[in-house]
């Protein structure tokens, strides 16, 4: 707890109960301004998807720098196209078709 001497209190200005809370409020809103949020990389996205009608769509979803073709209806998730394990993936037949 902090203590102030009597000669030391008399050259403290007096300062109302307003002015108190806006010193509080700007000392605070200073220090907010200084903190900065970073988001958490994803490693899964969305980068495209084509709806077929009836709640069926196909999506490429890019994980680990991935692309998945996965196949979704009401009733299940597909995975259609993979990249093997064993050899680096060419990429899709119908991304070399549409850089033509």
């Amino acid at each position: 707890m902090w203590t102030i001497a009597a000669p030391e209190l008399a050259a403290v200005p007096p300062r109302s109960t307003a002015g108190i809370f806006k010193a509080l409020w700007d000392s605070i809103a200073a220090t907010l301004r200084k903190v900065r949020v970073q988001k958490k990389p994803r490693a899964l996205r969305l980068e495209e998807t084509l709806p077929l009608g009836e709640r069926r769509f196909l999506a490429v979803v890019r994980w680990r720098n991935e692309k998945l073709l996965i196949g979704v209806t009401p009733q299940t998730i597909s995975l259609l196209g993979a990249p093997s394990n064993l050899e680096p993936s060419p990429g899709f037949a119908w991304e070399e078709d549409r850089s033509e």
